[in-house]
């Protein structure tokens, strides 16, 4: 009821102020004001009917810069432009209100808000432009405004997104778009394409491309099929002419209309053959404007970076979806080149890594972080790198190793190597500087938004890389993108594990495939005998930036003062050694690679558990691959195994070590598994079975029980028997405990590991030791039942 009230209220307001202005000349500014302002604030949904001649005619009187007025003339023009009978009655008003817009519109003094509502209304009819002001009057209008703005780039700024929707539409809607009249549409065009390099870099390009493709979008789905492809042929026409004697930025102006006219058709569905055929044909074009256009700027170094951006939003744009045969024909090496640089020095992206080294935290440089993460080029990133990825991928298709292309595509990597590492650098710098234990509420909430923003943009440029790196390691067929670029895998590797610190934090590594896909293929490509020297070679430069000094006196092991962010690198690189092995060479091993893990794996509280199991894993694959050097490791390894438990080692992860280390030691050197196995003996002789040792005592016996499978092949399994029967006889031993080391006794000797040959011998070990197991318990028992019996009765009363 209250609702039915307030329409009421409304519509009689409304009236009122209808009324009003028809009455202006009776009342004060102030009132007139008033009405004008309560009917532009409803002109939406104000009926074509309340705008009659007399409102009209009321409204040029009242006219004078109002911005209110000319929101009503638009209103009542856009309503005009959809209904023929009307538009048909509407002179001589309209012809008035469409010369007064067109008169605000040139005009410097003319505010923007009428300068918006002007050029919409102006633009309204095209199309539908009554014989009094023909289309061809609305778009010579258009013409002049535009070529006025140019030389007022404040202006063009301004009216920038109002420009673009005004010439979509004329261009989408007009009649002139035929052979004989289109160089109404090419003037205007001409006009407009002067006025895109005067956008903001980030806005430009997004914008035309856009004007454009709702263009095609329109034309390209005319009812009439005949029409449609008349339309398209003269637009195509339309958008390839280019002045050869025009400046660098106009001709990447005229560029991005093409790419805007390629993006809606690659996009466009149940095209006519003729549409298709003009597709084809306008693909081939841009690919060769797009280049020619490259090479233009690089002899102009100083607009490379003006231009930069723009390219790389066509490419981002158009490149991936364009066909095999066009992208064949670009100059790939140029464009690569182009597209690089952009994604990682553009102002609009990564700032050549500026946007990490500048990091501070204040409210201000989140502001700025806010703005690039929203910013068009940014945003499409993930399209830029899939265009420098398809440019890679054909580009080294057809060419070897000693190309000019694979030389450009190895001096992208190198670039996008230092790139990351000092990313790395830069994140751990700050991570360091400003610790959140020390900042007050004010600085924790800012970190909060930093944080949520720093790490949207570490996920974009994991997520960036990897779409180019994928394009060399998987995407190029049978490894020729590994094998032509000569340095590529081991590029892949340190990229990704500078970046370590993203994945880590993100969790994204283990489910993200192409990043999966990707390393597996660039560490089996060094895998290869061919490549091990390459592999070698990555392994030992990176263990030795964490190599203990040699030639100072400070003999602080780099290990203890690493960061959380260095430690992460370190733990992808040790993962990796656990891998490949197989393929290390022994010196790598000694030299570089055990000084390094050798503090970790003494880690009582480990600073990294990730590191700290990864350190243990490759010193398992040592014994496991049975390197040399698992000679000298089994004296350092065994025993801080042993001390590393029960803290900070679980009792299966010994047990697990243990005999992992034993089994490959088997293989290697009996006498070594043996020596091995004593360290383990040793410390349990060495703990006496009370209630302080007991469960520790039980516990590393169950790791001894468990060598008996790996010794059954050897000449010690004897003699490891016999140490076991004797700790299970043991007088000190409850029978509790014995009972259960019996069960795990069994179920090893009876279970899967044990020789064949010796099988049958431990089975019987294991009956008899049962039997000398029950007669000790039967002697135990008459010992305490004779000790009862002599005790003094005084001693056995309750």
């Amino acid at each position: 009821m209250a609702e039915n009230q307030d329409l009421k209220t409304l519509a009689k307001s409304l009236s009122d102020s209808y009324s009003g202005i028809l009455q202006y000349s009776t009342l004060k500014p102030d009132e007139i004001r008033q009405h004008v302002e309560q009917l532009s604030k409803y002109s939406d949904h104000l009926p074509l009917s309340w705008f009659t001649p007399q409102l009209i005619e009321a409204l040029l009187a009242l006219e004078d810069r109002n911005q209110h007025v000319y929101n009503l003339w638009t209103v009542w023009v856009r309503r005009l432009s959809g209904a023929p009978e009307a538009l048909a009655s509407a002179e001589p008003q309209l012809t008035r209100v469409l010369e007064a817009m067109q008169q605000s519109l040139v005009e410097l003094e003319t505010p923007l808000d009428i300068r918006k509502e002007a050029w919409i209304g102006l633009v309204a009819l095209c199309g539908t432009a009554p014989p009094q002001f023909t289309d061809t009057q609305i778009i010579q209008a258009m013409t002049r405004v535009l070529e006025q703005y140019a030389d007022h780039p404040d202006l063009v700024q301004s009216m920038g997104e109002t420009l673009d929707a005004g010439v979509a539409h004329c261009l989408a809607n007009t009649t002139l778009l035929n052979v004989f009249e289109v160089d109404h549409c090419e003037r205007l065009l001409t006009a407009y394409v002067k006025l895109i390099p005067h956008r903001r870099p980030d806005s430009s390009a997004p914008a035309a491309m856009a004007a454009m493709q709702h263009v095609v979008d329109i034309r390209v789905k005319q009812k009439l099929q005949t029409k449609a492809n008349a339309d398209m042929e003269t637009l195509v026409a339309l958008v390839e002419n280019m002045g050869e004697k025009e400046s660098v930025e106009i001709k990447l102006a005229r560029l991005t209309i093409l790419a805007g006219v390629v993006r809606m058709l690659q996009f466009t569905k149940d095209k006519s053959k003729k549409v298709k055929a003009l597709e084809e044909n306008l693909d081939g074009k841009f690919v060769e404007r797009f280049s020619q256009l490259v090479t233009e700027v690089y002899k102009q170094p100083n607009s490379v970076i003006i231009s930069q951006d723009v390219f790389a939003y066509i490419a981002g744009q158009c490149f991936p979806n364009l066909p095999t045969e066009a992208i064949k024909k670009m100059d790939h090496k140029n464009i690569l080149r182009m597209l690089i640089s952009c994604l990682l020095t553009s102002d609009q992206i990564w700032q050549n890594g500026e946007i990490i080294q500048n990091l501070n935290v204040s409210q201000k440089n989140v502001d700025h972080l806010k703005k690039i993460t929203e910013g068009a080029i940014h945003k499409d990133i993930g399209r830029i790198s899939r265009a420098i990825g398809t440019v890679i991928l054909t580009g080294l298709e057809e060419d070897d190793s000693e190309s000019s292309m694979a030389k450009m595509v190895q001096s992208s990597l190198d670039r996008l190597v230092g790139f990351s590492y000092n990313i790395l650098v830069d994140w751990d710098r700050f991570i360091t500087n400003n610790p959140k234990s020390s900042m007050d509420t004010e600085s924790k909430k800012i970190m909060s938004e930093l944080d949520t923003v720093i790490w949207l943009i570490f996920k974009t440029m994991l997520f960036s890389f990897t779409a180019i790196l994928k394009a060399i390691a998987v995407d190029i067929p049978d490894g020729k993108g590994l094998v032509n670029v000569q340095y590529a895998a081991q590029d892949i590797i340190s990229i990704f594990a500078n970046f370590h610190f993203i994945t880590d934090h993100l969790g994204s590594g283990s489910g993200f495939k192409a990043y999966q896909d990707t390393i597996t293929n660039a560490v089996a490509y060094l895998m290869h005998d061919d490549n091990a020297c390459q592999l070698n070679n990555l392994i030992s430069t990176a263990y030795q930036e964490y190599a203990p000094s040699k030639f100072t006196t400070d003999r602080t092991h780099p290990i203890s003062v690493l960061s959380p962010v260095q430690l992460s690198r370190l733990t992808y690189f040790t993962n990796l050694i656990e891998q490949v092995m197989s393929q290390l060479e022994d010196k790598v091993l000694e030299n570089d690679i055990l000084p390094v893990i050798y503090p970790v794996l003494k880690w009582k509280n480990p600073e990294n558990k990730e590191l700290y199991e990864s350190v243990h894993s490759a010193a398992l694959a040592v014994f496991s691959a049975q390197k040399e050097v698992s000679r000298e490791l089994t004296g350092v390894y065994a025993p801080l195994l042993i001390e590393s438990f029960p803290q900070p080692m679980t009792l299966q992860q010994l047990r697990f070590a243990y005999t992992t280390m034993i089994q490959s030691l088997c293989m290697m050197d009996d006498a070594l598994s043996w020596l091995a196995t004593n360290y383990l003996l040793d410390k349990i002789h060495a703990l006496s079975i009370n209630e302080k040792d007991i469960v520790l005592h039980s516990q590393y016996t169950a790791a001894l029980i468990d060598l008996l499978k790996p010794l059954s092949l050897g000449p010690f399994f004897g003699q490891l028997l016999n140490e076991v029967e004797t700790l299970v006889l043991q007088r000190s031993m409850t029978a509790g405990t014995r009972n259960a080391t019996l069960k795990i006794i069994f179920e090893t000797v009876s279970g899967s590991g044990i020789s064949d040959m010796r099988r049958v011998e431990a089975v019987g070990w294991f009956l008899e030791l049962k039997r000398k197991v029950k007669v000790l318990e039967e002697k135990q028992k008459q010992q305490e039942k004779k000790s009862t019996l002599t005790t003094p009765l005084s001693l056995t009363k309750d």
